[in-house]
């Protein structure tokens, strides 16, 4: 006997969806290590501001 023919399904969205960020404290990728911020996908250590705000530096792509 034949069997039903199966329909394709539909790929899921992503879950992370950024458009663009002003500061990296809104990253998800933003980890901290021994009190030192890191952008954990490229390893690079990030210094913070005088208002505990980080700038997303020019080469991110998540950037505005």
């Amino acid at each position: 006997m034949r069997q039903p023919i199966k329909e394709k399904r539909k790929p899921k969205p992503l879950a992370i969806n950024i458009t663009g960020i002003q500061y990296c404290n809104e990253c998800p990728f933003l980890e901290q290590k021994n009190n030192q911020w890191f952008c954990s996908p490229n390893d690079y250590k990030l210094q913070e501001n005088i208002d505990n705000k980080i700038l997303v530096p020019d080469w991110c792509g998540n950037k505005l």
